[in-house]
């Protein structure tokens, strides 16, 4: 059973702590199946069935705690070919950094991803290897006045009435479902800065504006380079550096949404030489992984 494209929505409630979403995933049998298993974790499976040519094959679940996957039991097998898998389910916002996380910071509420190394399986139920690439479709419902980042770039909005709103990004390349990246909150964004065709931007909590230059001008020059080392353009459309107020990892290389600490925000006033520096290797060692890692992935 091979992945082929993902379209997932997902409904976050940052002041409840949790969220829902639904996924559909359109994959290929090499044979007919009467069972297929995918990976989750932490999360509540509603509902799911298998669409053949129409036709609806409803599925008994079953959750593997020790193995993080979830089992689904057709009453006859889905038969060899295409195949798209609709999965209904729920979890939680946590704590722990890991999958999708509730962040606070200024009294205001987040939400991020960390998927690396196995814990988009805590996002959504998928098939959470890294050679499985597939191409992400997103779309999020949130409140009017959050903004949503996601892989790949802004298609369009929808208006819900009542303070929300539906957000679409476009379809990404093929990717390994440990870069997918989800931001939520009433983040604010630095001018863009074009790199040929390739926006680059910084975003942050309120406030911070002032601390952007140095990222931006940092990205720009290490893209630029880089396309010139490879030959190959930058293959996602559009550059996102996110300064996650509350994260791990040093910083993290998901395709056109590389996240970072904080530190990634500098002083142009105060900032030392050694701090710069710094900064600046990591901006490039996490551009290095668009095409290291993430366009070819181990």
């Amino acid at each position: 059973v091979r992945p082929r494209e993902y379209d997932l929505h997902l409904e976050p409630d940052l002041e409840g702590g949790r969220f829902s979403g639904t996924v559909r995933i359109i994959v290929q049998l090499d044979r007919p199946r009467p069972t297929i298993t995918l990976h989750a974790t932490d999360l509540r499976i509603n509902r799911a069935i298998a669409l053949v040519e129409g036709t609806e094959l409803p599925a008994r679940t079953h959750l593997e705690r020790a193995d993080e996957t979830v089992t689904l039991r057709f009453a006859r097998p889905v038969p060899a070919g295409e195949a798209t898998l609709v999965l209904t389910f729920a979890g939680t916002l946590n704590q722990h950094l890991r999958g999708l996380y509730a962040a606070t910071a200024g009294g205001k509420r987040y939400a991020f991803t960390q998927c690396e190394a196995a814990d988009a399986r805590r996002v959504l139920p998928c098939f959470d290897e890294p050679s499985f690439k597939a191409r992400f479709r997103l779309s999020v419902t949130a409140s009017d006045g959050d903004v949503v980042l996601s892989n790949g770039p802004l298609e369009w909005e929808e208006e819900l009435g009542a303070g929300r709103r539906l957000v679409h990004f476009g379809v990404t390349p093929p990717l390994s479902t440990y870069l997918l990246a989800i931001a939520i909150g009433p983040l604010e964004g630095s001018a863009p800065r074009l790199v040929g065709s390739t926006p680059i931007r910084v975003w942050h909590v309120p406030g911070k504006g002032h601390l952007t230059a140095f990222g931006i001008e940092a990205g720009a020059e290490a893209l630029r380079r880089l396309e010139d080392y490879f030959a190959a353009p930058y293959p996602y459309g559009k550059l996102d550096l996110v300064a996650v107020p509350d994260f791990e990892a040093g910083a993290m290389e998901n395709a056109g949404a590389v996240f970072f600490r904080e530190t990634l925000l500098l002083d142009p006033g105060t900032a030392s030489l050694g701090e710069r520096k710094r900064a600046a290797e990591v901006i490039a060692h996490e551009l290095a992984h668009m095409w290291y890692g993430d366009l070819v992935t181990m």
